[in-house]
């Protein structure tokens, strides 16, 4: 295939890439034409299995990710553009969470009582009531008579006796 006759205008030296049929120039240099364009690149899913097994072993993003070697943007670029990915993001996680709440509770069992406190409060305590910083009161769901409401307040020890 012939050479490109266009030279760089600043060191005059001749142009290598391979002229075009039918021309004496290349894409680069013939006016007429535009430079081929590269395929897209196909994203890389070939990390998301491994990611998704380090977010159920650690429910950390961060240790998830240094552990298939790809960066955290990457990582919530996919959770943003793949919704598949997503929903199996949330499951992993809560994988994880599960697997943390088990070796707690055995810990709470085994040997510690602040733990176990931790973990009933967790899993049991839900306030009725709940006083904003504006001091604003807001029930979990609205008291139907005014007695029970101010039972519920007493309850807290919103309301004096």
């Amino acid at each position: 295939m012939p050479r490109c006759k266009a030279t760089a205008p600043t060191t005059g030296k001749p142009c290598r890439k391979d002229a075009l049929i039918g021309s004496e120039l290349c894409y680069q240099h013939d006016p007429n034409t535009t430079p081929p364009k590269p395929p897209p690149k196909q994203p890389d899913f070939s990390w998301h299995e491994g990611f998704l097994t380090g977010l159920r072993k650690h429910a950390n993003v961060r240790l998830a990710s240094q552990s298939v070697g790809v960066g955290r943007r990457l990582v919530y670029d996919h959770r943003e553009k793949y919704p598949d990915f997503a929903q199996a993001w949330d499951d992993a996680i809560e994988d994880g969470i599960d697997t943390l709440e088990a070796i707690a509770y055995k810990r709470a069992m085994e040997s510690s009582d602040t733990l176990m406190i931790f973990l009933l409060k967790a899993k049991r305590y839900q306030p009725r009531v709940s006083i904003e910083h504006s001091g604003a009161i807001r029930f979990r769901r609205e008291p139907q008579t005014l007695t029970e409401q101010n039972e519920v307040l007493r309850e807290h020890g919103i309301l004096g006796v």
